[in-house]
């Protein structure tokens, strides 16, 4: 069994190309290793045009006896490298080393200056996704026009000091799209509606939350379950986005992503929960938003939470 604490990197070099074209048996492993940019059968030159095209610094994983075991590339944008095309000698998978692999490419980003790195993975390739979550990745929401793809972001680095936050909010109050710009901005978000946050319960999956608030100084999680009350205590601020429920109703009508809100059932409850579940929500709020004002002046307020040092004040027990 290979010891990822042995492996070291390297820039790939041209006379590693055909080993790495090898790892790549079929179009199904084409379509995981690099989604539509590469067309079957992948060949070398295939991997020398996309290096050159976007400007991609690769690395091979080597280990101590100097065969290569893995590859990845990645591609600095301002202070962001998106990782990619990342896979692992065939012959070693099964022993959980494509964690060691994604470990070495976050060291290499950070080297070169990123302050986060993000990816794109295919939603379906289960064990990647599982992968980048053990290396520390969190999903983000996804965009509208490309939900077969995951997009998943680390932070390196972050200056100064910083608040957990929790947006909350009833359904159409625009909680992803705020933690959209905040990502686009650079700071770390998590949309629990997302990455099996939630239990079949409806209930946050209480032990994962716990171990990332405990392992995360800055950053802003959205979502409205059962239980996050909580975790209160381990939130510097709860904001509450609101409207009324009329445009809450348009908002959910209109959106393409998700059909829920569509149907008379639906919208009654989307009544019921702004009459009956929104006051709790605004008892254990310190801040409340409205969510009809512009998407970057909501963002605004919430950078100014993620990055102050005072401490909340709940408004209810």
């Amino acid at each position: 069994m290979q010891d990822a604490a042995e492996w070291t990197l390297r820039p790939r070099e041209d006379r590693d190309l055909e080993r790495i074209v090898g790892w790549i048996p079929d179009t199904e492993a084409l379509r995981l290793f690099s989604g539509a940019r590469l067309s079957w059968p992948l060949t070398v030159r295939q991997l020398q045009e996309v290096t050159v095209a976007s400007a991609l610094a690769p690395c091979v994983v080597v280990a101590a006896s100097s065969e290569l075991v893995g590859h990845f590339d990645l591609r600095l944008e301002d202070r962001a490298a998106w990782l990619g095309r990342v896979v692992v000698d065939p012959s070693l998978r099964g022993q959980g080393l494509a964690r060691g692999v994604v470990e070495l490419a976050v060291v290499e980003a950070h080297r070169l200056g990123a302050h986060r790195v993000r990816l794109n993975v295919i939603a379906s390739n289960v064990p990647a996704v599982r992968a980048y979550r053990r290396a520390g990745f969190l999903a983000q929401p996804p965009d509208e026009a490309r939900t077969e793809v995951t997009v998943m972001e680390r932070t390196l680095a972050e200056e100064g000091f910083g608040s957990r936050v929790l947006v909350t909010g009833m359904s159409g109050s625009g909680k992803s799209t705020v933690l959209r710009c905040l990502s686009g901005r650079g700071y770390r978000t998590l949309d629990t509606d997302y990455d099996e946050w939630v239990l079949g319960d409806g209930r946050w999956d209480e032990s994962r939350m716990a171990e990332l608030l405990a392992s995360e100084r800055r950053i802003a999680v959205s979502g409205t379950v059962e239980n996050q009350g909580s975790f209160y205590d381990r939130f510097e601020h709860v904001v509450l986005l609101s409207a009324p429920v009329e445009v809450l109703l348009e908002r959910l009508h209109s959106r393409t992503d998700n059909p829920y809100g569509r149907s008379p059932r639906d919208r009654e409850e989307v009544r019921c929960y702004v009459a009956e579940v929104e006051p709790l929500l605004r008892a254990g709020a310190d801040v409340e938003l409205d969510a009809r004002r512009p998407v970057d002046e909501l963002a605004d307020e919430i950078v100014l939470l993620l990055t102050e040092r005072r401490r909340r004040i709940p408004r209810g027990p």
